[in-house]
């Protein structure tokens, strides 16, 4: 029998998935539900499941968010999404993410979830081995899987003890590409390494992420492949075939399976330095600078804003450009890199509070935020700078009523879909805070409840015709759960949706 779990919030679909099919019959058996992605990560800590069939929308940590998880943990069995008709962007995302298969609540039959469990059962099943006894941990341990297994921090099939100790060379492979590395540029990078080393039998080669790829064997002396700038030739292949730079991290003569495992995750955490762009590093030795070893905060302040106020933006662009240099040549995290750009962002905010308007500040807080490598950031930092030195900003009056303009224009034209304060300051490129602020500060409500007002606006409109009944008035301005609509509604007017459409229909 297959492990699997539901989960969801609505009671009524879970109950439904479970009596759909006769799980057992088809070599299944629920072991556990779970209301939202928080619940279900416990429960596969402690159940283990081999398929995991969950919902999109949940409070607290939604599908995208439970998918991620597991990922980023290693989670080897299937996931499935379940969703709505108007939740196929979210399908999307979670297909992109590795969920194996979806189906609609509405529209699932018994037929269907019969020949899904076909499909799944017969993959599940090519993946499993049979108990280990001597001459299958033997082959355990000849085919990788042991390696693979054990660096993802997967279920052994066989003992450790049983498959022994060696010296090991280890490679660790970070691609990325523009706009986005996908999961067959990964398979085809493992391709090209096995085609690079081909006079050497690897012992394993995985996947680590749906950017990473590593690399291990226990038969030669990597040392030889070094002097011979094997990793150069590999970069540039990668250029020139797959218009991907790599980041790659490697250790030789690693003396055992602890020491293997201890250099895989050292390789983990330092992969982040691929932030700064391509490189090629050898394990050993490699050394994580501070921030602070380098420039400290009140350093940051005196010398900026100093610059700031002789007006002297080209010396203060050439200052932060070596200073960012300076981290990239020490190797200083990324985060502490970006935590660094806020800094300078706050410096300026300090500085131009009476005299410019902080909202476009604000803006590039977003923007520096969602950085993934050091070239954007340089350039964001220089757009920022080169703003500030020619005050292009405008009208501060004519600023804050176009942004207040704007952002109700959006929850309008977005009337009929869930809107939240992060939807909206993602859209605009600020900071989820400020937004929150600067619009109770202009209209003395949150932004909440003017998206709920306007919902409620619409809907008085819609119940009026009595062309509709309350559940699809719900669903027409952005309301799920029917319920949760009436609460507000009645909030909102005094009376519930359909004492409404009596007395004003």
């Amino acid at each position: 029998m297959f492990k699997e779990i539901l989960v969801g919030d609505e009671e009524i679909v879970l109950i439904g998935l479970q009596t759909l099919v006769n799980w057992q019959e088809y070599g299944f058996t629920i072991v556990g539900t779970a209301g939202n992605g928080y619940d279900a990560l416990e429960l596969v800590q402690k159940m283990k499941p081999d398929v995991i069939i969950t919902d999109l929308v949940m409070p607290g940590m939604n599908g995208l968010e439970l998918i991620e998880n597991l990922k980023q943990n290693h989670f080897a069995g299937e996931i499935i999404v379940i969703s709505n008709y108007n939740e196929l962007n979210y399908v999307k995302k979670a297909m992109k993410l590795g969920a194996e298969d979806y189906f609609l609540k509405i529209s699932c039959r018994k037929e269907d979830m019969i020949s899904l469990l076909g499909r799944l059962k017969e993959k599940l099943e090519e993946r499993k081995l049979p108990h280990p006894g001597e001459s299958e941990a033997a082959q355990y341990r000849e085919s990788g899987a042991y390696i693979q297994d054990y660096l993802l921090g997967q279920e052994l099939r066989a003992p450790l003890e049983s498959v022994g100790e060696s010296s090991y060379q280890l490679v660790y492979v970070c691609i990325s590409k523009k706009p986005e590395v996908t999961k067959t540029d990964c398979e085809k990078v493992k391709r090209m390494l096995k085609q690079i080393f081909r006079n050497e039998r690897e012992t394993a080669c995985f996947s680590v992420d749906d950017t990473t790829v590593c690399l291990v064997w226990n038969s030669f002396d990597l040392n030889k492949v070094i002097e011979n700038n094997i990793f150069l030739k590999l970069q540039k292949q990668l250029k020139l075939f797959l218009m991907c730079s790599c980041f790659i991290l490697y250790q030789t003569n690693i003396p055992s399976l602890s020491n293997l495992k201890d250099a895989f995750e050292r390789c983990k955490t330092v992969k982040q330095l691929s932030f700064y762009g391509e490189r090629c590093c050898r394990l050993e030795g490699l050394r994580l600078e501070s921030v602070d070893a380098i420039i400290t905060q009140p350093d940051i302040v005196r010398k900026y804003k100093a610059f700031l106020e002789d007006a002297n933006y080209e010396e203060l662009n050439r200052q932060i450009w070596a200073v960012i240099q300076n981290f990239k040549d020490k190797n200083v995290m990324p985060a502490q890199t970006i935590d660094f750009a806020f800094s300078v962002l706050l410096v300026i905010q300090m500085y131009v509070y009476e005299q410019r308007h902080v909202e476009v500040l604000e803006g590039y807080y977003g923007k520096i935020k969602r950085c993934t490598n050091y070239e954007d950031l340089l350039t964001i930092l220089d757009e920022m700078l080169n703003w500030l030195k020619n005050d292009t900003l405008g009208s501060t009056a004519n600023q804050k009523r176009d942004l207040l303009d704007r952002i109700k224009g959006y929850v309008s034209d977005h009337i009929g879909e869930r809107v939240s304060v992060s939807d909206i300051a993602e859209e605009f490129s600020f900071h989820p805070n400020y937004i929150s602020t600067f619009f109770k500060e202009k209209t003395g409500m949150t932004i909440v409840q003017f998206i709920n007002q306007e919902k409620i606006k619409r809907a008085k409109n819609l119940l009026r015709s009595n062309q509709y009944p309350v559940k699809d008035v719900a669903r027409m301005v952005g309301f799920e759960d029917p319920f949760y609509f009436n609460r507000v509604f009645k909030k909102e007017t005094g009376m519930s949706p359909g004492k409404f459409m009596k007395e004003k229909g």
